[in-house]
């Protein structure tokens, strides 16, 4: 079986984590996998790379740079099942649905919606949501969401099927690893709070880097190190807490179950998240 994800943006414009992940999955069953993406980051600039981490990317060439709207480009297709991850809004993901022929039509429409502070944005996505979004969510083969929340959202849409993705970080993976391996490998004693995901500004990292100097614990955070990394680690280092804190960077599977299972506490310290993994 074919698959192409459709994503906005990949690798380096940021949003591959969930494309990556998914792929990683498919691929591990055998399927056949790629991402279709557009060839320029956000700011307009070429991106060339049409391989990341063993994902396939298909980069196709885009029209007009001046805001993630008036952003064109023209999915290739040919997949036995085409899955949008985010920007069903965009021009691209509806050139996609009418030329999907016979392929599986699915949507991640992530929710909750990212705040925009341009009014034309928002009056934009209001026209959109009324008219060609509503459309494709209604007539999607399946639309995934991950909460009752984001089900009774689609709704509204008047889509039909809805798919909930159950919670990925379940009680299992805190119980599957070996935390006396992963402890003594990083030499952690006491109380350890363990938080994972991509060093990005919406992970709001800070937020528990202020507090660490009133908590006694070591606070070890995964995930590649980014521009962002930079800034909480100059944090850290004005309130004095380096030493209580251990940056891993990419964390295999057994890596992270093993963390799972010897922290005392996870957290999750987003200001938001669309579709987690």
């Amino acid at each position: 079986m074919r698959i192409g994800i459709i994503a906005v943006y990949f690798y380096p414009a940021g949003a591959e984590g969930y494309p990556e992940r998914m792929t990683e999955i498919l691929k591990k069953n055998y399927f056949n996998v790629e991402v279709i993406t557009t060839n320029v980051d956000p700011n307009g600039k070429i991106i060339n790379s049409n391989l990341y981490k063993g994902v396939r990317v298909k980069r196709l060439k885009t029209y007009g740079h001046l805001g993630e709207f008036a952003r064109l480009w023209f999915p290739k297709l040919g997949y036995d099942v085409i899955h949008c991850c985010g920007g069903y809004r965009h021009f691209h993901t509806f050139y996609a649905y009418l030329k999907r022929g016979k392929s599986k039509f699915i949507i991640s429409p992530f929710f909750p919606e990212h705040p925009r502070k341009s009014i034309l944005q928002k009056l934009l996505i209001y026209f959109i949501d009324k008219t060609i979004g509503k459309y494709l969510l209604k007539h999607a083969d399946y639309c995934l969401a991950e909460t009752e929340k984001e089900k009774k959202w689609l709704k509204k849409f008047g889509v039909k099927n809805i798919v909930i993705i159950p919670n990925p970080i379940s009680e299992i993976c805190f119980n599957k690893g070996n935390g006396n391996i992963f402890r003594k490998k990083w030499n952690i004693k006491g109380n350890m709070i363990f938080c994972l995901g991509a060093h990005v500004p919406i992970k709001n990292f800070e937020e528990l880097i202020k507090i660490m100097p009133y908590i006694n614990a070591t606070f070890v955070i995964g995930g590649e190190e980014t521009n962002y990394t930079k800034k909480c680690k100059e944090l850290a280092k004005s309130l004095n807490v380096n030493n209580k804190i251990k940056w891993l960077g990419y964390m295999d599977e057994k890596t992270k179950l093993d963390a799972y299972n010897a922290c005392d506490l996870f957290v999750l310290t987003s200001k938001r998240e669309s579709l987690g993994t």
